[in-house]
């Protein structure tokens, strides 16, 4: 067993904590150990009241006593720390486990560290690597920072963050004064001036203007010879220095040359195009006349002599006026011209309308269908000139048939087939004139004038008696052969003869 003197008294301790001196020993002598504490230096000394140092080991295995001696050494390998004897530990005991570094002290005492990259910043490096622990360059086991570059080297605000190339570690460094940061360098506030070729009048880079040197002006943001400007009298325009040469007196500048102002007696028609006084500016404007602007205005065209003058005695472009004739129907939306003004007016036609003749009138099927205002269904026409079968336009009917669904609606006339090109038989009908043509009224019974005729009527419709083409099995333009229409008792033609039909 092993005892250790403890405030008078003998004190059993472990072999595995301490193998020191006999009970009752105060020298410490002893062999194998260390006698140091690692604990700290020499505790504050007692003194007798002779004034002489008295040694104190109370509750101590080992270390300093505080009168120079020891109370005690370690021996078998271990050490002192704060007075006790503890198992030792080698740098080989320091290993990683995961982002912790189980480490070995400089007093061979184990201690746990977590590596972070804060302790990483706090050494000067970037950052925490990965894996954040692991074998140094030495071999041991450590944590891992990562180390900075030459591109780290830079400014953050007014602060320089140099890298130390050779340890890889970051410096910063706060620029003091009037000094900045460039580069990751502080130093004095220096401004390079840059001004291209000749350039003048723009940010030097500095605060400042690009300025010219001596003996040159800037012009336009460019610096060139100084220039005279030259303004003769009476002329106006360009100076020859980029500015303009005006004109005094009231009087203003026209082709160069100063001059009093123009009047509406200078008007002029000429070359295609009139000549008008601006008062606004005192200078004669030129207008060219056209077709385009004409057509624009609504006229037709542009007339010949294309200008001259107007009704109050000014000049005008001249526009060839519009005619009844040139009205005409695109799609649903009318172009009718005003005969009164000369324009053409443009009118889309809207529900229940319809276009004819250029203008919006009232759909219709039969004369019927009309208000007494516009009597007459006339028949309407596609792009190609063809009719429209399924309606017409109420019109007010002088010289153009009448669409009607049976006889009672003509007057003096008889409603017969529609035809187109002398061929086509229509589907629907019109009031003809009684004068025995082909698709007529059949002349009062007395007969059809045109060969290969006969004087039919509409079982329909039988007050409806007209000339149709005989036929004897085909029909021109897709007219059917047929018996739809009954020959009348009073034709040449036998009754038994078919004819074209619708």
């Amino acid at each position: 067993m092993n005892y250790q003197a403890i405030g008078g008294r003998c004190l059993f301790v472990a072999a595995s904590l301490f193998i020191g001196a006999a009970c009752g020993s105060t020298s410490g002598a002893g062999s194998g150990g260390g006698s140091g504490d690692t604990g700290g230096g020499s505790p504050d000394a007692v003194t007798s009241d002779t004034g002489a140092c008295v040694p104190d080991c109370e509750a101590k295995f080992c270390g300093d006593d505080g009168c120079g001696g020891s109370c005690g050494d370690c021996k078998n390998g271990m050490v002192c720390v704060t007075g006790i004897c503890a198992a030792a530990c080698t740098d080989k005991d320091t290993v990683c486990d995961g982002g912790t570094l189980h480490q070995c002290t400089k007093y061979h005492l184990m201690e746990d560290h977590a590596c972070t990259t804060e302790s990483c910043q706090a050494d000067g490096f970037k950052d925490l690597a990965d894996p954040p622990c692991g074998a140094n360059a030495s071999g041991q086991s450590s944590c891992l920072c990562t180390g900075c570059t030459a591109a780290d080297t830079k400014c953050v605000g007014n602060v320089a963050q140099v890298c130390d190339t050779s340890t890889h570690k970051l410096s910063s460094q706060t620029c003091a004064g009037a000094d900045v940061c460039k580069a990751g360098v502080c130093g004095p506030a220096i401004c390079t001036k840059f001004c291209p070729n000749n350039a003048c009048g723009i940010s030097d880079g500095c605060g400042g203007k690009c300025q010219c040197s001596s003996g040159q002006v800037c012009a336009g943001g460019v610096c060139g010879p100084a220039c005279t400007p030259s303004c003769p009298a009476k002329t106006c325009g360009d100076d020859g220095c980029g500015g303009k040469c005006a004109c005094a007196g009231g009087l203003v500048c026209a082709n160069g040359l100063c001059q009093a102002p123009c009047t509406s007696a200078q008007n002029y028609c000429g070359g295609g195009a009139v000549h008008i006084c601006d008062a606004g500016t005192g200078q004669l404007v030129t207008k060219t006349c056209t077709a385009a602007s004409c057509q624009a205005a609504g006229f037709a065209d542009l007339d010949n002599p294309p200008c001259g003058n107007d009704a109050t005695g000014g000049v005008t472009c001249y526009c060839k006026p519009c005619v009844a004739a040139d009205s005409f129907c695109d799609g649903n939306t009318g172009h009718f011209c005003d005969t009164q003004s000369g324009k053409m007016v443009v009118q889309a036609c809207g529900n229940a309308l319809t276009c004819s003749a250029g203008q919006c009138a009232p759909s219709c099927v039969v004369s019927t269908d009309c208000p007494s205002s516009a009597p007459c269904c006339g028949i309407l026409y596609d792009a190609k000139g063809a009719p429209i079968p399924d309606h017409g336009a109420c019109v007010a009917g002088a010289g153009g048939l009448c669409r009607c669904g049976k006889n009672s609606e003509c007057t003096s006339t008889i409603c017969a087939p529609v035809v187109y090109d002398t061929t086509t038989v229509e589907p629907f009908k019109a009031c003809k004139a009684n004068d025995g043509q082909p698709y007529h009224g059949c002349n009062g019974f007395q007969g059809c004038v045109a060969a290969g005729t006969c004087c039919v009527w509409d079982p329909a419709d039988p007050s409806s008696n007209f000339c149709a083409f005989s036929c004897s099995g085909s029909c021109a333009s897709g007219a059917i052969c047929s018996a739809k229409y009954t020959v009348n008792g009073m034709s040449s033609c036998p009754k038994s003869t078919q004819t074209c039909s619708p």
